[in-house]
């Protein structure tokens, strides 16, 4: 299988593949795990992580874990994204966006309060 996605080189077929093998709520999860991954690599908080992507814990210790153990897979691909598409933009906005977002911390009504008043 692997092999033949490798040798794709319609963009249009690759996309009609994707869209016929993955469900939406499939692609959505997909996206997230993705980004999870790229904003763990990017030294952001496991909670706000979480919090932006609305990912459970678990999701994201395991991307996180995997990250750690090794994440050769995920580095490589990150690295082809950004050195070929618009992945630098797509960051640059995502960082500007949590820069200005300051989450609560759990458990405190003081902070909670604070934060939605924003």
């Amino acid at each position: 299988m692997i092999q033949t996605l490798v040798k794709i080189n319609d963009d249009t077929l690759l996309r009609r593949f994707l869209d016929d093998l993955l469900t939406p709520a499939e692609k959505i999860m997909v996206g997230k795990r993705l980004m999870a991954a790229v904003l763990l690599q990017r030294g952001y908080k496991y909670g706000a992580v979480c919090s932006v992507l609305k990912m459970s814990k678990t999701t994201v210790g395991l991307i996180q874990r995997d990250l750690l153990k090794s994440g050769e897979g995920y580095k490589k691909v990150f690295d082809l994204f950004f050195r070929e598409s618009k992945g630098g933009k797509i960051i640059a906005a995502i960082d500007q966006f949590l820069n200005t977002v300051s989450f609560p911390i759990k458990g405190t009504s003081l902070s909670v309060r604070r934060w939605k008043l924003r």
